[in-house]
């Protein structure tokens, strides 16, 4: 509050400053941008050449073994040599690549080749749409199926209106004023049939939506249908008339799912006439699934494969009830599973296959969907298009690109086997930290364990968020000089997908930089796995090292009443180092620099679960969960703006929910979560309570007051300093202890908010005023004493605390008993001083305060100087720190606490899981009577202060 700028502060906001300036320029997707150079992601690269690329840095070449493989698109490698020279051939050439409407001779060539390989396993032919990208071909296909179902409604349709021709034809312009009967029903005209088919096919034909069946943990692109927003009706209505899609997803887990299909049956009822004239309806059943679209080996999801046996039931029940199967091979066809398509290893066929990726050969961006030529609609050839599908160049090297991974497929399988059986094995040695190796062929998923237990809480933190797999990739890029993915619905997991000209040699080094990774992560040691973030001379300064081993302690939940939460964040460099023991060889300010530049990566950490009980006997349980941020980062950008408080408060309301996913409901606000929260008004997560314990700690600190002053003589006027003054908790205090005191000096920050500080004043005297207006008379304050002669007219027609402040000070002048100023040494005549700043910094010192002074601190970290601490001639007492029912050790580290003491915030927090009912709590402003109330119901719970502590003990 009053001390200079640290070192280390101002290397923060100098550090926040230059990221600001360095990526500020950059247009190109520049959040990614910074979380890449964040990361030390962001590489470039100037050469590629087979499963390598090549960067500078300075004067030296860097190789990086590259088995990212372009999300799947390098099947074979970068820049392979006959590829290039089959490009170079088609550029001398002057390969024409803007031909739309003409013959394309390569685009046929492509798509016979395609159609030939797919026949000899499937027995069928296929037609082929040539794209740009895996999403345009996805949404083709969905197109496609949408103006298939739409034919079909469009068929019964047109059925109907044939038939009710006929019945018009055939019987009304023929009888007059006769009419039809059905089920004691009298129609008159073909109206009136109409009318009575709209009402009973109203399910079938208005409110049902048509539906996609997709599995769980699917991934088919990132494009949002374009033709919502295309004008041309001849282009939209067909595939989105009068209606909008519905997504289903299928769980991989479920063995059957008729249930599904047959739910989606719709029976339409059609009018004829029968042979003898009578009104007649004949049934016909639609089905609103339009497709059914899997990946048979998921990629983005995780790499999972698809069991054969998922495949062929969903096959069977496409095929019954006559909706397309498409396959998404996308990523896995191309020989990347071993055959062309991974779905021909369990003979399971599609009425349409995707393709993109490695069609290309890595050189060119093409996609294609092939569709049974019998389920094709020649009209889709128009309805569908696109300015650069279809080219000479990318056709032909797809083409060449098909011949050469061909002749090469069968190196798919022997270094596929090679590498999972290596992964395999690695898994066994790391069991803790590796979970599963899943895959096929040389499409590869590594999934590393939650660590969400782990004692380890930086690793914790990191495992805990989306940006997990990007943190191991990282690590493998900087260390090790490999490039792997990560994959995008599964931040665990991390994704294999080198060339098919990868050999053993390649593997056994990507082995041996994996098993390094398992082993940081067995040991729990944060700086190993993210050395490479800091500045050259502190990376790699020792050998891996065992940290924070196990997971973290969790009392058991049984026998216990209740549960609570509470929410806390690193106090100061030594809360850090407490929690973070290996980055013990770093200086102080560069471990607050790596907090600060993996906060976007971090998430709540649990830190452990405490088993209470109260002196009756009743056991409650309460779960911490820690904030990777300090008291110091808090303040630093609340003071530049108030805006930057919204990151915290984002992560704040992440603890809440995460505890709240736990079951639990009522949550504490520890340390500046508090200020944070804006005293519990900035929770946005429903279905709980909060806390901020504010209340129980201004009675803690009143409390440790009182037993001062009760073990005092009265001979002397006493006077009560309060620093912090503006606060919600010090003003609070001052107005409760204004009637034991003879004098009020309350000190602000200097060159702080003088209207908040006068604002405090007023309030305090307004309070005073509020008391002598109701009788209350009997303290012999000299405070009390002053304003029951002169508040009369004081408060005449002041409504402002400022006013009120100002009309008293100029009332009283230098005589006044309460008074307000920005310097510490007006402490020095004080005989008693409550500190309640939010301030990070030791500030108060010896020749501040009266030798003999009585001083409550209670903030977190203390305010007081550690010469004021040592000094035997004050009396200082931590405020708010009490003692449990049953004296156990709370698990949080670095809180400062001896065993069995526990922060009056924390018993409050506490005191909600003892009670039963809805009592109030501290939220918002607090106010006298909510103080004393939760006081008494705290202590009842046996809770103890320091003074009944000591009598306990005597």
């Amino acid at each position: 509050m009053f001390s200079k700028e640290s070192k280390f502060q101002n290397q923060y906001i100098n550090d926040k400053k230059n990221m600001f300036e360095e990526h500020q320029h950059i247009t190109n997707r520049p959040h990614l941008q910074e979380m890449l150079s964040i990361l030390k992601m962001d590489k470039e690269y100037f050469k590629a050449e087979g499963n390598y690329l090549y960067s500078k840095k300075g004067h030296d070449l860097i190789k990086y073994l590259d088995l990212a493989g372009g999300y799947g698109s390098l099947m074979l490698g970068h820049n392979h040599p006959k590829l290039l020279r089959h490009m170079h051939k088609l550029i001398e050439d002057k390969t024409v690549h803007h031909h739309q409407l003409s013959f394309k001779p390569k685009a046929e060539a492509l798509g016979l080749r395609i159609n030939e390989i797919l026949k000899s396993e499937t027995n069928r032919d296929y037609n082929s749409i040539f794209l740009n990208t895996g999403s345009e071909a996805v949404e083709a296909a969905i197109k496609h199926s949408l103006l298939v179902f739409n034919k079909k409604r469009i068929g019964i349709e047109e059925e109907i209106n044939k038939n009710l021709t006929i019945i018009n034809e055939s019987f009304f312009q023929s009888r007059t004023g006769a009419y039809l009967n059905y089920n004691s029903r009298k129609f008159y005209s073909t109206k009136d049939i109409r009318e009575y088919l709209d009402m009973l096919n109203d399910s079938a034909f208005k409110r049902r939506k048509p539906v996609i069946l997709a599995s769980n943990k699917s991934f088919h692109g990132k494009t949002l249908g374009a033709l919502s927003v295309t004008s041309n009706p001849h282009f939209r209505k067909p595939f989105l008339k009068q209606f909008s899609l519905d997504i289903k997803f299928l769980d991989l887990d479920r063995n059957s799912f008729d249930d599904v299909f047959e739910g989606q049956n719709d029976k339409v009822l059609i009018p004829r006439l029968s042979k003898k004239g009578d009104l007649m309806f004949s049934a016909k059943r639609i089905n609103h699934i339009v497709a059914t679209i899997l990946e048979p080996v998921i990629g983005e999801g995780g790499v999972h494969v698809i069991s054969g046996s998922f495949l062929k039931g969903i096959r069977k029940l496409t095929e019954q009830y006559d909706v397309p199967l498409i396959f998404d091979e996308i990523q896995s066809g191309c020989y990347r599973c071993g055959p062309f398509m991974a779905s021909f290893r369990n003979k399971v066929y599609a009425d349409y296959y995707l393709l993109g990726k490695s069609l290309g050969g890595g050189l060119t961006k093409i996609s294609a969907l092939m569709i049974d030529r019998s389920k094709y609609i020649n009209e889709f050839d128009l309805l569908h298009s696109s300015t650069f599908a279809e080219d000479d160049m990318s056709c032909a090297i797809s083409l060449k690109s098909l011949g050469l991974m061909s002749k090469n497929r069968n190196r798919v399988m022997n270094m596929g086997q090679y590498l999972m059986d290596s992964l395999q094995k690695l898994a066994l040695e790391f069991p803790d930290v590796i979970e599963e190796v899943r895959g096929a062929g040389l499409m590869v998923g590594i999934n590393f364990k939650s660590f969400y237990n782990s004692n380890s809480y930086g690793i914790q933190g990191i495992s805990r968020s989306k940006y997990f797999g990007y943190v191991l990739t990282a690590f493998l890029l900087n260390i090790k000089q490999i490039r792997v993915s990560m994959t995008l619905s599964d931040s665990r997991t991390i994704r294999i997908l080198p060339s098919m000209f990868i050999t053993k040699a390649e593997i056994n080094h990507f082995i041996s930089a994996l098993e390094d990774l398992c082993q940081i992560l067995h040991y729990g040691d944060f700086y190993s796995l993210l050395s490479f973030l800091l500045p050259q001379k502190f990376q790699n300064l020792r050998s891996f090292g065992k940290f924070n081993s196990g997971t973290i302690p969790m009392d058991s939940k049984n026998d216990c009443v209740s549960e609570v939460g509470f929410v806390l964040h690193y106090i100061d460099i030594e809360t850090i180092r407490n929690y973070l023991p290996s980055l013990d060889i770093l200086p102080d300010e560069i471990v607050l620099r790596l907090i600060k530049q993996i906060g976007p990566f971090s998430e709540p950490v649990l830190i452990g679960r405490n088993k209470i009980r109260n002196e009756n006997g009743e056991k409650i349980c309460i779960t911490f969960v820690g904030l990777s941020y300090t008291s110091d980062m808090v303040m630093k950008d609340m003071r530049t703006s108030l805006r930057n408080l919204r990151p915290y408060q984002i992560l704040c309301n992440k603890a809440l929910r995460l505890l709240k996913d736990y079951g639990i409901h009522k949550i504490g606000l520890g340390q500046y979560n508090s200020i944070i929260m804006q005293n519990g008004r900035a929770v946005t997560i429903p279905g709980i309570r909060v806390t901020t314990g504010n209340g129980f700690t201004v009675y803690s600190a009143l409390k440790s007051v009182l037993d001062y002053i009760g073990c005092e003589s009265r001979n002397t006027p006493i006077k009560l300093g309060i620093v912090g003054a503006g606060g919600n908790i010090a003003t609070i205090i001052s107005t409760m202890l204004s009637r034991q005191v003879d004098q009020i000096h309350l000190i602000g920050r200097p060159n702080g908010d003088k209207q908040k500080l006068q604002a405090h004043a007023g309030l305090l005297i307004h309070e005073i005023i509020q008391d002598l207006s109701a009788g209350q008379n009997d303290s012999c304050s000299l405070v009390y004493h002053e304003l029951k002669t002169i508040y009369k007219s004081v408060q005449k027609n002041l409504k402002k605390p400022i006013e009120l402040w100002q009309a008293y000070d100029k009332r009283l002048g230098s005589h006044k008993t309460i008074r307000i100023s920005e310097n510490l040494f007006s402490l020095s005549s004080c005989d008693i001083v409550v500190v309640a700043t939010s301030d990070v910094q030791p500030f108060l010192k010896r020749e501040h305060v009266k030798k003999g002074a009585f001083i409550c601190d209670l903030s977190v970290p203390l305010n007081c100087s550690q010469d004021l601490l040592d000094d035997k001639d004050f009396q200082v007492t931590k405020g708010g720190v009490l003692f449990l029912p049953n004296n156990e050790t709370l698990y949080p580290l670095g809180l400062g606490l001896s065993q069995g003491q526990v922060f009056a915030c924390m018993a409050e927090t506490m005191l909600m899981g003892f009670e039963k009912g809805q009592m109030p709590y501290s939220f918002g402003e607090l106010n006298k009577h909510q103080v004393v109330d939760l006081g008494r119901r705290v202590l009842s719970q046996g809770f103890r202060t320091r003074k009944d502590a000591i009598e306990l003990i005597n």
